[in-house]
Formats: structure tokens, C-alpha cells, sequence
């Protein structure tokens, strides 16, 4: 059933082209508008040892339809908007001038509007990459104070057992 739902449904990728460097996915679907085609789909039956329609192993479906914008985000209802910014102008470029008319909706008080993308929270990216620079640094300095240690000592072992080997 599991494979046979999302073939009467949707898709399901049925194997690979190759073009030139790139590979392509092709998929197999049933071309059909009418949703009680998935009862009629056959379905392998291991004790029967035949195929046998969805119908008899089923005792129906109830379709409805679902909003596909709203998802969750952090337990929140969100509805994420995306755009391909047309050749010529850069993405910054459309931002601005997209961003005051986009944050003059207006929304009911709990609603926020966050900016996604290479427009997130500068602050979380900029601590994201802040921490494991400041500990390689703490690492590097740790490394070179052991290894100033190291000469220091090497150098007075080697004053000590030269100003011994005068003496005598």
C-alpha cells in the first residue's frame, strides 16, 4: 500500500537519465483527476498470491484538502514566501525595494514578520561563526605559550649544563 497510494496520487521516480553531466530523475504516474482511481489500483496480496484491488483490503478514503503554504517553525504556524529574482538586478537590490512595502502589511498582533535567507538575524549568524573562531584561537595561543615554555626551559638546561661543564 505504501507504494501503491503515492503512485495514484502523485509520483513515485521510476529510474534515471543521464544528460551530459547532469542525472534526471524520471518519474511514472497515473494521469487521472478522479480520486476514486485509488481503490481501483492493484495492490500484490502475499496470501492470495495475486493482485487485488485497493477496495478489498480498504473500507475507503475520506479526501480532503490540506494548505500546503502553512508549515511550523519553532511550534508556529508559518507561511513561507520565495521568489527567483529576475536577471539584472541583485537579490539585495530587491530587497530594498521590496522590504517596506512587505513589512506594511498589516498584521494582526501576534503575527511576526521575519526575514529568511541571506537577510536572517545577523546576530545568530555572526555568533554561529564567532564561537569556533574564538576557541581555534584559544587553542592557538594555549599551543604557542606551551611551546614558549618548552624553548624557555630548553634554553636554561642548556646555560645550566654549559656553566657546569666550565666549572669543572
Amino acid at each position: 500500500m505504501a507504494e501503491v497510494i503515492p503512485l495514484a496520487t502523485d509520483c513515485i521516480p521510476s529510474g534515471v537519465l543521464r544528460d551530459g553531466d547532469r542525472l534526471l530523475l524520471i518519474y511514472f504516474r497515473v494521469d487521472s483527476d478522479d480520486p476514486s482511481v485509488l481503490l481501483d489500483q492493484l495492490i500484490y496480496s502475499d496470501t492470495a498470491d495475486q493482485f487485488v484491488p485497493l477496495a478489498l483490503l480498504s473500507h475507503g478514503f475520506d479526501f480532503e484538502m490540506q494548505d500546503t503554504l502553512v508549515h511550523r517553525r519553532n511550534r508556529v504556524s508559518t507561511i513561507t514566501v520565495s521568489s527567483d529574482v529576475a536577471v539584472g538586478p541583485t537579490a539585495a537590490l530587491v530587497h530594498r525595494t521590496t522590504r517596506g512595502a512587505v513589512e506594511a502589511i498589516p498584521l494582526p498582533l501576534s503575527y511576526p514578520i521575519e526575514w529568511g535567507g541571506e537577510f536572517e538575524d545577523p546576530t545568530k549568524t555572526q555568533t554561529n561563526h564567532i564561537v569556533p573562531l574564538l576557541l581555534s584561537l584559544q587553542v592557538m595561543v594555549l599551543i604557542s605559550v606551551f611551546l614558549l615554555m618548552l624553548c624557555a626551559i630548553r634554553l636554561s638546561t642548556g646555560c645550566w649544563c654549559r656553566c657546569r661543564s666550565m666549572a669543572c
